[in-house]
C-alpha cells in the first residue's frame, strides 16, 4: 500500500525532466506489450496526457482498409477535448474521420477542431448534432471527450473487427486517473487498475443501427450489445494494457463517474 502523498512524489517530476515518471511508467507497459512508446512533446511543460506524442508508423495495409468514424461525445462539463483530439490526430489508422457531438459549447468545439484539422492531411474533423447518423465509416468508435487513446488503439480494434466476422463490437481496457494523475480503482474490491472500457467501443455501423431499437435506459454499450447479439459477439482486447486513459472529474460522491457519459451515449443513439 502506498500513501497518496508518497505516490505523488513518484508522479510529479520537476519541469524539464525528460518524459516524466508518469509517461515512463506507461512506457514500461507499452514496451512489454509491443506498442509504440510515448514521450513528452514539450519538455518544459507538465508531463500529462495533453503533452505526449508517440513515434507511431502509419499502418500500411495490403489493400483498401475500412473507414473508421470516431464519434466524440462532448458535453458542458468537458475539460480535455483538445487532449482527446490530439490523441486521435496521432492514430496510425489511415482512414479516419472524427465527429464531435453533444451539448458542449460550440465555440469550445470549434476552437479545438481548428487546432487539429489543418495539421493532418486527409484527416477530417467536424462537429455535428447528429454524430452517429453523419458517420460515414464502416466501423464506428464511440469515444469520450475526456479520454486519451494510444496511437495504435484504433488500428488494433479495426484490424480485429476485420479479421473476425462474427464480432460486432470490440473494446479495450481503460485506466482512470484524476486531474492529479493518480489512478482510480474501478472496483475497490479488486487489485486491478484496468477495467473494460464499456463507454468507448468500436462497432460495425450495421450493428449500431439495430442498437437504436434496444433499451436506451441500459447504462453501458457492452450490456446493450450482448443483449442484442449475444455474449460472444463482443470482444475485449489487451486486458493488461491501458490503450485508453480517462481523466475523471474531482470525485463527487453524489454523481457516479460513468453517469454523465452513459447519458450522452444513450442520447446520441436516439
Amino acid at each position: 500500500m502506498v500513501r497518496v502523498g508518497s505516490a505523488k512524489t513518484h508522479i510529479e517530476v520537476p519541469v524539464g525532466h525528460g518524459s516524466g515518471a508518469f509517461i515512463e511508467a506507461l512506457n514500461r507497459v507499452y514496451l512489454r506489450d509491443g506498442y509504440a512508446l510515448l514521450r513528452r512533446a514539450d519538455v518544459s511543460a507538465p508531463a500529462d496526457l495533453s503533452n505526449v506524442v508517440g513515434a507511431t508508423p502509419r499502418y500500411e495495409p495490403r489493400g483498401n482498409v475500412p473507414r473508421v468514424s470516431v464519434v466524440v461525445i462532448a458535453d458542458s462539463a468537458t475539460r480535455s477535448l483538445d487532449m482527446t483530439l490530439r490523441s486521435l490526430a496521432a492514430q496510425s489508422w489511415p482512414e479516419l474521420e472524427v465527429i464531435v457531438t453533444g451539448d458542449a459549447e460550440e465555440s469550445l468545439i470549434q476552437e479545438s477542431l481548428s487546432r487539429w484539422t489543418s495539421r493532418v492531411d486527409g484527416f477530417r474533423m467536424t462537429s455535428s448534432a447528429d454524430g452517429l447518423r453523419d458517420a460515414s465509416g464502416d466501423y464506428v468508435l464511440i469515444h469520450r471527450a475526456d479520454e486519451w487513446s494510444h496511437p495504435q488503439r484504433i488500428e488494433l480494434m479495426a484490424t480485429r473487427l476485420g479479421s473476425v466476422p462474427s464480432s460486432i463490437a470490440v473494446g479495450t481496457h481503460v485506466l482512470e486517473i484524476g486531474p492529479d494523475l493518480l489512478p482510480r480503482w474501478p472496483d475497490v474490491r479488486s487489485a486491478r487498475l484496468l477495467s473494460p472500457n464499456a463507454l468507448s467501443m468500436m462497432f460495425r455501423r450495421s450493428a449500431l443501427r439495430e442498437l437504436e431499437d434496444t433499451d436506451l435506459s441500459v447504462d453501458d454499450l457492452s450490456t446493450r450489445a450482448q443483449a442484442a447479439f449475444g455474449v460472444d459477439s463482443l470482444e475485449w482486447l489487451e486486458p493488461d494494457t491501458p490503450l485508453s486513459i480517462f481523466v475523471g472529474e474531482p470525485v463527487d460522491p453524489d454523481r457516479p463517474l460513468a453517469a454523465r457519459t452513459a447519458r450522452l451515449v444513450s442520447g446520441a443513439l436516439q
